[in-house]
């Protein structure tokens, strides 16, 4: 296997119309336009023969910009759109048949709702951290055990507005299988 490390970095504008937003008294609005834009630099590869590695992260700004009513002004804030993610995975080959992964996966704080310029609800950062387990157990058989979330984080995923709060998943464990014929 030849070690190598492949660098990569990407720039983005996303715009859009009409999108709706839930607001907190429960009812939605429309807006006029919105934009992200970003940027993003990932590193994928073998370190060594047995260690591979991703790892990428990402910042991201979004705002109104224009608006369908006076009370969401140009400017407003995107809700549910972190500045910053970062993720870094880990793989090492202990054997030709086993395999270990470590990796992170972390969330800046983000809006709840879409507020004008005060925002009232922020979604706090978090960090969850996932494990794997890999088995090739022969030449057409393997197996992957998963635990995601591995010190079961509580954390907030989503929101719908301010006060319907969507919790990220607790611990979880997945077993799989996969045959090639």
């Amino acid at each position: 296997m030849t070690r190598a490390l492949a660098l990569t970095a990407a720039t983005y504008r996303v715009d859009r119309e009409n999108v709706r937003f839930a607001q907190p008294d429960g009812t939605f609005v429309q807006t006029g336009q919105s934009r992200v834009e970003g940027y993003e630099i990932a590193l994928t590869g073998y370190v060594t023969n047995q260690w591979q590695i991703s790892a990428g992260w990402s910042h991201n700004h979004g705002e109104l910009t224009s608006a369908t009513s006076p009370v969401l002004p140009a400017g407003t804030p995107l809700p549910l759109l972190p500045s910053d993610t970062l993720s870094l995975w880990n793989r090492y080959q202990l054997t030709p048949a086993w395999g270990a992964g470590v990796g992170l996966v972390y969330h800046t704080e983000m809006f709840a709702s879409l507020q004008p310029l005060n925002n009232l609800v922020v979604l706090p950062s978090y960090i969850t951290v996932d494990a794997a387990l890999f088995w090739k157990i022969n030449d057409n058989l393997k197996a992957q055990l998963n635990v995601t979330n591995l010190f079961n984080e509580r954390y907030i995923l989503s929101a719908d507005n301010n006060d319907n709060l969507s919790p990220g998943a607790p611990a979880t464990v997945t077993l799989s299988m996969t045959t090639r014929f």
